[in-house]
């Protein structure tokens, strides 16, 4: 097992990822082995699926994180036709989704599994639901829609925001902490039931040869490689992952006990808050209307989180020092 930061050398590559760009990386090192690569993107209707990607000129739409779960349509009946025909493919999913089609496909010797680093995925009505809400709060339609961004990089890779642009140039752009979709993923009111137990986790569930994320806790672990850009974590789980990556690939071996601990979804299942029940009982047609009614935070939630800021800040100088 080997553990370690990485980042794309070429800008644009990085601007449009979610962090580093290293999937992107691995994905051309398949694709120019003429290897098909399986990774998730928008369709047409901007609902998220998974989808077949051959060229490198269509990696563009696979790249940067889409935050709900992923409908897998005929995938996996392609990736095993594409394996029976002696094609290399690279799979990229959540850790379950890993899991089905290693379950499906076995240790094929020309199957890539990578998993991301997963807290949860919300499920995929939210999303529609919040989409149709949005587009109706400025006149739009769903066609009108030009691109979308969960992870737009304008204010920086720690301040990210969620952007959508429409055709006529109107663009909706909102700091992750402000948004009411992104809230209430990272509140997880949103995210499937099952997320809350996941039976996938890293290490001894995991079934992916890679592991890749966010390098969050990176001003500690890595703090030369800090250019709030994005950077890449990387975790090569079996023989075969590793085989997949070069040195130059490294700028920093890390280790996994340290990176667990700012990154905790590596490794743990996010705990079930304790308005789930009630904002899932909420009766308002308007998904907007609640999120804005269970992601505004209480007295007691805005002290626990003036103190939780404190700790970290007294944490960092005793760790500097």
């Amino acid at each position: 097992m080997r553990c370690f930061a990485a980042q794309a050398t070429n800008e644009l590559i990085t601007r449009n990822s979610s962090s580093g760009g290293y999937y992107y990386i691995l994905a051309n090192r398949i694709l120019a082995q003429g290897g098909i690569i399986y990774g998730v993107v928008f369709d047409y209707n901007w609902e998220i699926i998974h989808d077949r990607v051959e060229h490198s000129e269509d990696l563009k739409q696979i790249s940067g994180s889409k935050y709900a779960y992923s409908k897998l349509g005929n995938c996996l009946r392609e990736i095993i036709s594409d394996l029976d025909e002696g094609r290399k493919v690279l799979f990229s999913g959540t850790p379950c989704q890993a899991a089905a089609v290693r379950k499906l496909a076995g240790n094929n010797p020309n199957l890539y599994i990578v998993e991301i680093v997963c807290h949860a995925a919300p499920e995929q009505r939210y999303w529609k639901q919040y989409l149709n809400e949005i587009c109706k709060k400025y006149n739009k339609e769903i066609s009108d829609i030009k691109h979308i961004s969960f992870r737009d990089k304008t204010d920086g890779w720690k301040n990210y925001s969620f952007k959508i642009e429409f055709k006529d140039g109107t663009r909706i752009r909102e700091s992750h902490k402000d948004n009411l979709y992104m809230k209430g993923f990272l509140k997880d009111l949103t995210i499937r039931e099952a997320c809350f137990k996941c039976n996938f986790k890293y290490p001894s569930e995991s079934k992916a040869d890679i592991t890749i994320g966010d390098l969050w806790g990176i001003q500690m672990l890595a703090p030369e490689l800090d250019n709030d850009e994005g950077t890449t974590l990387v975790i090569a789980n079996t023989k075969k992952g590793e085989e997949l990556i070069t040195d130059t690939d490294c700028l920093k071996d890390l280790s996994i006990d340290e990176v667990s601990r700012f990154n905790p979804a590596i490794t743990s299942s996010p705990s079930r808050p304790a308005n789930r029940d009630k904002f899932i009982e909420d009766t308002n047609p308007s998904l907007i209307e609640k999120l804005e009614r269970w992601t505004t935070p209480t007295a007691a939630d805005r002290i626990i989180a003036n103190l939780n800021r404190i700790k970290s800040k007294i944490g960092s100088i005793i760790r500097s020092k």
